[in-house]
């Protein structure tokens, strides 16, 4: 695995310092490698943000001259999706309060060392490996080319088209509502180990957006009622029972 990341420092010794930490790093975890780009001001880096890529992590000095890390922070979320982790770099602590509007993944101190380097990184890798995981692309129903990228958690339940042949729609969280070529079996059988469950043959929900339910139906967030079939009552009702806490 090949992750890209970014530093922006304007101290050359402290982004010679995370580049070591990186190439110490990937040489200990052998299925995972860094590209590495390196930027020493905010402006510099933000320029480069007009352009294509794709970072995993970036790691940003909070005391810049000229624009601060925070502020940087603060663009590269308008520009980018959240997925992208953010840990600071800073001298002065007490600085990192002023972070959390822009969702911060880690912090680092001054100087940095090793040894508080690598369980940031662990953290960052397992973070990375679940987001990864919990992405499907998906062919949409009314077109030959066009993909849907959506996140598991964010589906509240999926049906069955019956007027379309091997056509499913799936209802997002948001309140979107997208037709997506397949059939429901076939995610029954890949979401089976998910937090999924089947109240019927023609439609899977998502456990983490039920409200509650009763003998015949599941209430969604999404204010959706979901009819359980007779032949699925014991069995859903017998998983609540067991997993109601953990739930």
């Amino acid at each position: 695995m090949t992750l890209n990341t970014v530093i922006c420092d304007d101290s050359k010794s402290d982004i010679s310092s995370l580049e070591y930490f990186l190439q110490k790093y990937s040489i200990q975890q052998v299925d995972t490698d860094f590209s590495t780009e390196t930027f020493m001001s905010a402006e510099e880096f933000l320029s480069r943000l007009d352009k294509p890529h794709n970072y995993n992590i970036i790691f940003l000095d909070i005391e810049m001259t000229g624009m601060d890390g925070i502020t940087l922070a603060e663009e590269i979320r308008k520009k980018e999706n959240d997925e992208i982790l953010l840990i600071f770099v800073s001298s002065y602590p007490q600085y990192m309060q002023n972070s959390f509007q822009v969702q911060p993944f880690r912090f680092l101190t001054k100087p940095v060392s090793y040894s508080e380097f690598e369980p940031v990184m662990n953290a960052a890798i397992r973070s990375i490996i679940k987001s990864a995981k919990n992405l499907s692309i998906l062919p949409l129903a009314d077109t030959e080319t066009g993909k849907l990228i959506i996140r598991l958690d964010d589906i509240v339940y999926i049906e069955t088209i019956t007027e379309k042949r091997r056509c499913i729609r799936i209802t997002l969280s948001d309140g979107k509502k997208y037709e997506v070529r397949g059939i429901i079996s076939d995610w029954e059988k890949d979401l089976s180990s998910e937090q999924f469950l089947s109240p019927s043959r023609s439609t899977l929900v998502n456990i983490i957006h039920i409200r509650y339910i009763e003998r015949e139906k599941i209430f969604m967030t999404s204010g959706d009622e979901i009819v359980i079939s007779r032949r699925r009552q014991r069995e859903i009702h017998e998983f609540f029972s067991r997993n109601v806490l953990r739930i």
